[in-house]
This record gives C-alpha cells, structure tokens and sequence, in this order.
C-alpha cells in the first residue's frame, strides 16, 4: 500500500507531499486539475520510462518518492530476489530521479538498484486502475496470491504444502518400488551373483597389507634366515662363545668376588638384567627364523595367487577390500529390499492413504476459506464500484478444485 508520495519539480508542481488513506484511493478532478502528474509521478516509482519532459522548466532535474507499507507475499518475493532490506517497520521507500540528459538514478531504501529490478517490483506494489491499463489482478499466477493474502491462509498454506511434500514424497517411492518389480528377479539374481562373488573370497580387513608383507620376507628369506641366524648364534645359539653365554660366566665371577668388592654386586645384577634382554631379543629372533617357509617358492606362489585373486574383485567393485566389502554390504541390503517388496508396498501404500487424508483435509479447509474470502472481495468490490458510479458493475471470483 502506498501510503506517501512526495513529488519535486514534476511538469507544472514544484512540490507536492500527498498522504494516501489506508485502503483503495480514487483520484478525481476535472480536467487540468493535475490527476495525470500525480499518476506519471507514480508510474516513475513503478518503473515507467524517464521522459525528460516532466522536468519542471528552469530546473535540473525533477524526484518523485513513495513510501509504501503491508507488503503483498508477492512484493516481499520479489524485494527479497534483489537483496533490499525492509525498514524497522516493514516499509520501503522508493526514490527516483531523473535528469535533463534522460538518465535516472534509483534507490530502494537508500540501496541503488536497476531498471529492470524497479519493473519486476512495481506491478506488485500498486494497481492503477484506467480504462485500458493492464493490472496485475489479469495474471492468473497472481490471483490466489491476491485471494490468500487477503484470507490471511499463508500457514494454512504452508501445512498444506508440506504434507503434500510428503504424500509425493511416498508416492515416488511406490513408484520406484514398481519399476524395480519388472527387472525384480535379473535384479536378484545379479546381486545375489555380486555377493557370492565376493564372499568366496573370504576378505577381511587388512589381509592384503599383510599379504604384501609376508611377500617381502619370503622374497628376502634368504637374507633374513642368513643374518637372523647369525645374530641368533652369537646372542644365544653357541654353547661356547655365545653372549648370553659369557655374560652369564661374568655374571657368576663378579658375585664370587662381591664380598670382597661389594659394588661387583650390583655390577652383577646389572649384567644379569642385560643377558635377559639380550635372551627376549633371541627369541624374537628365533621365532622369525621358525616362520621362515621350507618351500619359499610354493609359499610365494600362493600368496601372489592370493593377491591376483583380491586384485581381480577389487577391479569389479572398489578400489580397495573396505570398499569391496562396503559394496557387498549395500548389495544385500538392496537384495533384502528387493525380496521384501511386498512388505514395502503394503507399508507405503498404508502411509500414503494417511498422507493423502492429512493433505486432503488441509485441502479442504484452504479451499473452504477461499471461497468465503472469495465472496467477501466480490461484496467488497462491487461495493466499491457502486460508491464510484458504476451500479450496474458485476464482478465475480470463482475458485476451482484441480
């Protein structure tokens, strides 16, 4: 609703601030009274072409502004597209300029905007009723928008929308559900192909890494099982030079003479710590000697066997064995969904009938409280018309169901 207008230097006024009534304003006067200046004024702020001919002669240039409030959802849209923010009360204020060289400067709440910008929010903001202009209330896309701004429904709406969301929502899945049943059994029998595929390999998690591993030590067996013996003899191996074996005899010598040398004990206990040491340390050695294969070459053969075969299902369904395994985990849950079709349609079709009650009767009272609001604008209209001498006015609003 528009509910100032200020006009400087336009045609013939200098300066004009006119105040509107809250609610639908007719503007009459014989003519040459200034009803065409104040309604070019008005088509500036809608968007009109800037005729440097309303400029007032003698001056720059000539600015109309208007403040306007109990904005329509379909302004609000519209404002909101182009990134303008409401006043503190909801308004916005419009101003433009034009110039002696044709050129007009825009703002919209003090932000600048385009030509184009002030057109797509003009029709929106006000109707000016003439005898052969277009008004917005033609647009059909706009006339429910009018209808249900007046009937106050926009939460009514919304509910109605969203449980309408959800009964398409169930029907895009009963719908689904039923393309799947034409291809139902090739669907089966391919995941349950893809499953027993993957499970004949019995894969878990990390076995190719350890694979890999066990390749390494049989490739360097030779290697391994040369120096590890080595370093096992001398540690513990011999029974004449080991290590272990010299320690242990320095070991008891010190404490033979520990009475006399009192601190040859704790040296003592100190080499008997060390050779318990190097004995774990042995062991160790010991036990990767004893993994060692006696037929590295027959070894090799099954783990590269092995690792072809986990090569080869990785290229059908992942990149890696979780993913494989991930794969496989989907497959089965899309083959349980496959095989309790039924289920699901019963289900869906239960819940849809729900949806489609809880959307029906919000349909229903939308539809009910457009009508009535549809009677009421009629009344309303025609009241008006009539107050206008125009007693043989007939209007109507009819509302269909689709």
């Amino acid at each position: 609703m528009l509910l100032a207008l200020h006009i400087e230097n336009v045609a013939v006024i200098k300066r004009l601030d006119v105040d509107f009534s809250n609610g639908f304003t007719v503007l009459t006067g014989e003519t040459g009274a200034g009803k065409s200046i104040i309604i070019d004024s008005i088509n500036l702020l809608l968007g009109a072409r800037a005729d440097k001919e309303l400029i007032r002669s003698g001056e720059n240039s000539c600015m109309v502004s208007g403040l306007f409030s109990e904005l329509s959802p379909i302004s609000l849209r519209a404002i909101d597209e182009i990134g303008v923010s409401l006043d503190d009360d909801g308004n916005i204020l419009i101003q433009r300029t034009v110039f002696l060289d044709g050129k007009s400067q825009i703002k919209i709440n003090g932000r600048s905007v385009t030509i184009s910008h002030l057109r797509n929010i003009g029709p929106s903001l006000i109707n000016i009723h003439g005898q052969s202009d277009t008004l917005a209330i033609t647009d059909t896309k706009n006339q429910l928008d009018i209808i249900d701004f007046y009937s106050h429904s926009q939460e009514l709406l919304s509910e109605y929308k969203n449980a309408y969301s959800v009964l398409d929502g169930i029907r895009k899945e009963i719908a689904d559900i039923k393309s799947k049943e034409i291809e139902r059994e090739r669907l089966v029998e391919i995941l349950e192909y893809q499953i027993k595929d993957i499970d004949s390999l019995a894969l878990c998690e990390g076995e190719e890494e350890k694979l890999v591993e066990k390749k390494v030590k049989i490739k360097n067996s030779e290697k391994i099982n040369k120096n590890a013996s080595f370093a096992f003899k001398a540690l513990k191996g011999s029974e004449k030079g080991s290590i272990s074996l010299l320690l242990e005899k320095s070991e008891h010598a010190l404490m033979q003479i520990s009475d006399v040398i009192p601190a040859f004990e704790e040296y003592s206990e100190t080499l008997a710590d060390i050779r318990f040491k190097i004995l774990d340390i042995a062991e160790e050695i010991y036990s990767v000697i004893s993994d060692m294969e006696d037929d590295p070459t027959q070894s090799l053969n099954k783990i590269e066997s092995r690792l072809d075969k986990i090569s080869k299902i990785k290229r059908k369904y992942g990149l890696t064995v979780s993913d494989v395994l991930e794969f496989r985990r989907k497959a089965a849950e899309e083959l349980e969904t496959l095989k309790n079709s039924d289920d699901s349609l019963k289900r869906l079709y239960k819940a849809e009938k729900e949806a489609y009650n809880t959307a029906f009767e919000l349909a229903q009272k939308l539809h009910a409280l457009r009508v009535n609001s549809a009677k009421e604008i009629e009344i309303l209209v025609k009241d008006t018309l009539e107050f206008l001498d125009m007693p043989k006015v007939v209007f109507t609003v009819e509302i269909k169901q689709s």
